[in-house]
Formats: C-alpha cells, structure tokens, sequence
C-alpha cells in the first residue's frame, strides 16, 4: 500500500455524500471462501433488530462488524453510514478490499469516498439532508501523498481521555513464528533485550472515551496504524489510500491517531499495518476490545490484571469490572489466529490438502503439531485461558489481517449467542471466520459451561489441518474454592492468579557454547499451571541469550548460542 500514489484513480469508487446511506450488495463468485471489509466501516449483519433508546427513537441492535466471509455464490447486503450516530463515517477516503491478503495485493480492493460538501458530478439524494456548501475535489498528483496537518479530533467536548504509548519494532523471530510486532514503550527494553514475550496487541477502552495513540516506528521502513471501526477524522485513517494525507510514521519518528468510541457494540476493532506489503503477515497487527461504560455515576470501569489485581488495559487476558451492569465482573480473553497459506484448498491438481505453507499462529504462538490420542495434552508456548468455574467470560476472537485462509473456531464444546446484542440470537460452539474478522462471545453459564465443569478444555481451529500444525490452544477451569474465590455471583476482582513463586535453582555447568543448569519447581504456583520455563545468561556485558520452551516437567536445561571464554550469571 505504500506504492499508492496520491488521488491515483480506481474502479470501482462509491462516492456519498456524509447524510447518505450506502448500501453493498456483495456476492462470492470465486472458487473459495472469501473476505470483503471496509476499513473504518460500521455496519450490522442484521439491521432489522432495533430497540427503544431514553427518547423513544429506535436505535439498532447487534454487534457492528466492518469484514464478513461469504462462501461460493452466498451473498449478502450490507447498508454502511446508517441514520444513526454510532453508525456515521465521517469525510474521506476508506479502503474496502477483499480480505484475503493474496487477492489484496492482486487488485481485489476500492475505495470508498464520502463527501464532505457537494461537487457537480454528484447530485444529492432526495429526502435526504444535502450537503452544506461546495467541495472542490483535490488536484491528482500520481506523486506521494501530502503530509498531514494534524491527527484530528473526532471526539465530543468532555469525552474522558485514555492514551497509549506504542512503538512498532522487529522482534527478529526469536520468540515464536512472528518478526514484527506493537509493543506498549514501557516494554520495548525488555523485548529487546530477550527478557520478555511480546503477545499481540490487545488496547482496552471504554464505550465514550477519546483514545489517542502516539506511535514510535523503531523498523527501517515507514509503518501505518490503521484501527477499523472506531470514529475518526481523516488525519487518523491510517492508511495512504486515494486523497488521504500521508497516514505512516517514518523510520525514527513518532505520530499520534485519535479515535473517538461511539458504543460497546464496537465489539473488537482490527488494527493494521497498511504501510507495507508483508508486515501483516509478519505480526503488525491488533486490536481494540471495547468495553461497556460504567452505569453509575463517579465509579468508571476499570481493566485489572488477573495476576495481581493491578491496572492493566493492555494485554490479552484482562478482569474488567463495569458498575451498575446486570453482570460486573468478567474474565476478557483475546485469542488472534494468523495463517500464511495461500495454497490448501486451491482448484488445481493434485488438490491441496496440507496447511504447511508458512506461519500459521495462535497470539504469535503454534502448539505442538501432530494428531492422534496424546494430539491434546500439551499446548506448549500457547497461552492457557484460565478461570474459575463460574466466572463469566468473554473471547473475542480475531482472523488476523494478511492471512489467507477461512477458520472455524470452538472453545471445546462451550457454547454462546451468535451476537451477544441481539436477544434470541442463534446458540453456537463453533464459529467459521476469514481474515480481518471479530467475533465476541459471552460464554453461556460462564467458564465451564452451563454444568461449570472444572477441567481443561480445547480452543482453536477446528479446520482439521490447520488443528494438526499447532493452531489451538488449551483453557484451565478451575474449581471454586471457598476463601480462595467466592461462589457465584463472583467478583472476578477478588479472584486473581498469584505469581508462581520462583524455581530453586540448582547446579550448573558449561559446555560447548551452551550451560546447562538444574531447579526444583516452586512449592507455589499460584492458583494456576506453570506452562513452561526459560533459561536467561546474562554475559558481564552485552544482550542476554534466553533459552524459551522448557518444558513445565522439566527439572533441567540447556541454553544455547552462548560465547565461549565468556562468564555468564543464568537465572531460570
């Protein structure tokens, strides 16, 4: 995207003006399942289910969505900038495109341009509230785009402020199958160092707030920060797409995005870089998950860590508590699947039936490969879910944008309503999604089911050769337990995971190039499983090596890649 020249034309081009409403008529005519999304997009899969508000005035139900898949020949309508406020675009150019990123990068993408006055070419609809006064269009150049003046300010006066520090950096793959990632700047130190896992990004808001995001680009190319959904001026679309400004943030440099949050029924917002043709495949990419405002007055809701209670409003396992809401307290979970096979499922002889082409990643993780009986038992570096029974829960769960592929997703069994606003939507335990897609499930009866069955239990993939190279998960119920957590009506603020307490560390000796050291596992492990060990050698000087992947049963390891001749401290 970064090759788009300024005003460059493209067919089809939907011109509206800001009052119109836009309909899209779409239907799947290729040989696989398919994606359309339109970037910065709000719509509703069933807009025919409205409610009353405090006036009186009907208002739409549903969850809003912005990306839907359709298989061969299913087709759907989708009405975009409907009547009401939290449904509006404001003026500028939006992408929409096919989500699969290989049709992206083969053409299969447009432009949608709202109007921000009236232009000759472009009578105003009847009925409808025209527009106020004359726009002249922009002069087409074929060159780059022009430099943005400022980021805009899309939010109401008094609209509470939530702001977030990010820099977009290369993780070189030594974590897990991806290279690139967001990362909050307080732990940009630390990754770079080889002391922390960068998960993908997850930022939590509330329904109202004004977000503002400064992004650092600590890569050599320029970065964009595209975030769909959330209301926003043109300064913050984040993409250079037809007479956009330049949206990216050069090597070196730092920028700011501002969003406004109209509602809750935002759901989970895509973020994405669109400044490069490979970085979304490389893991710039996440999301904003948003969560209902407070109901009483002076009390806001609040995101906490579930290990020890503190703040916590980035990250993939959140306790979010709303005052005055029907259920206060739930457990928040993101799981972001990503997939780079262009190739399985493919109309060509010999029909292709492995997923083995690329990266295929839950959170920037893959669990063991394989199947048959023992297929199940150990997750590996996949993030376990983790509740007590009971607890409600939600996952929202996110086709991350540059994969190629369709999916369906399961939590093993556990059911939840199609869309969580619409009353009497469809029971479902297995959801198919393409990529730049979002569901938000509400787990019925909570962690464990409707039973609150402790145990573990399957989530991911259960497209079966996707499910064989590692594209699943497993989820910890616990039991509740009397002191530890109180029974149902929970206050998931008072049922937090401790940190496990640290390993004794034994004995160690050097190698070629490598140490080995022993431990014995700690007494606790607070509340949960230990998953999994590390190995750090830190050197008197220079980056520490950190040896991930140890198995939870292990009592000894191995770190490699270490310099010989060279004394190093090792901690596990």
């Amino acid at each position: 995207f970064s090759s788009w020249k300024y005003g460059d034309p493209v067919t089809p081009l939907p011109r509206l003006y800001a009052n119109d409403p836009l309909v899209i008529r779409t239907i799947n005519v290729s040989p696989a399942i398919d994606t359309l999304h339109l970037q910065g997009g709000r719509t509703l899969l069933e807009p025919r289910y409205t409610h009353p508000d405090a006036t009186g005035a009907e208002v739409p139900d549903g969850t809003i969505i912005d990306a839907i898949h359709n298989g061969v020949s299913e087709k759907f309508t989708l009405i975009f900038n409907g009547d009401k406020a939290d449904m509006r675009m404001r003026p500028g150019d939006y992408l929409y495109a096919n989500g699969n990123e290989l049709r992206t990068q083969q053409g299969a993408w447009g432009i949608v341009r709202i109007l921000p006055g009236k232009v000759d070419s472009l009578q105003p609809l009847p009925g409808v509230t025209g527009p106020v006064g004359d726009y002249v269009l922009p002069v087409a150049t074929g060159g780059p785009p022009p430099a943005a003046t400022s980021a805009g300010n899309p939010c109401p006066p008094g609209a509470p402020a939530r702001n977030f520090g990010l820099s977009a950096m290369d993780r070189s793959g030594t974590f897990n199958g991806s290279r690139t990632a967001y990362v909050p700047n307080a732990d940009v130190d630390a990754i770079q160092r080889r002391l922390k896992v960068p998960v993908p990004l997850v930022l939590h808001v509330v329904a109202g707030e004004c977000v503002t995001v400064n992004l650092t680009n600590l890569l050599v190319a320029p970065v964009g920060f595209s975030v769909g959904k959330l209301d926003r001026e043109a300064g913050s679309g984040g993409v250079n797409v037809g007479f956009a400004p330049d949206q990216n943030v050069a090597p070196g440099a730092t920028r700011q995005y501002v969003y406004y949050v109209p509602t809750d029924r935002i759901g989970t917002a895509v973020i994405a870089d669109l400044a490069g043709a490979t970085t979304l495949k490389q893991g710039l990419y996440g999301v904003v998950v948003v969560a209902p405002a407070s109901m009483v007055p002076g009390e806001p809701t609040e995101f906490r860590n579930p290990l020890n209670g503190l703040p916590k409003d980035i990250g993939a396992q959140v306790l979010v508590h709303v005052p005055g809401a029907a259920t206060p307290d739930y457990r928040d979970f993101t799981v972001t699947m990503a997939d780079d096979d262009e190739q399985i499922g493919r109309d060509f002889m010999p029909y292709p039936t492995n997923a083995n082409i690329g990266r295929s990643l839950i959170n920037y993780q893959a669990a063991p490969a394989g199947d048959g009986p023992t297929a199940f038992r150990d997750p590996g570096n996949v993030p376990w879910l983790t509740a007590y029974a009971g607890d409600p829960m939600t996952v929202h769960v996110l086709m991350a944008p540059g994969s190629e592929q369709a999916h369906v997703f399961s939590l093993g069994g556990l059911r939840w309503d199609q869309d969580p606003h619409v009353d009497q939507s469809n029971s479902m335990s297995a959801q198919g999604m393409g990529p730049w897609e979002t569901f938000d499930l509400q787990v019925t009866g909570g962690a464990g089911g409707t039973q609150q069955a402790p145990g573990d239990y399957f989530y991911g993939d259960l497209r079966r050769p996707f499910t064989e190279i590692g594209l699943w998960g497993l989820q910890r119920v616990l039991p509740t337990v009397t002191g530890q957590c109180p029974i149902l009506p929970v206050n998931a603020r008072d049922c937090v995971f401790s940190p496990p307490g640290a390993p004794t560390i034994g004995t160690a000796s050097a190698g070629d190039a490598a140490a080995t050291v022993s431990w014995t596992p700690p007494a606790d492990q607070g509340g949960s499983t230990i998953t999994s060990y590390e190995i750090v050698a830190t050197p008197g000087t220079g980056p520490a090596v950190t040896q991930t992947g140890i198995a939870a049963t292990a009592t000894s390891g191995t770190v490699t890649g270490l310099t010989n001749g060279t004394t190093y401290s090792l901690q596990v």
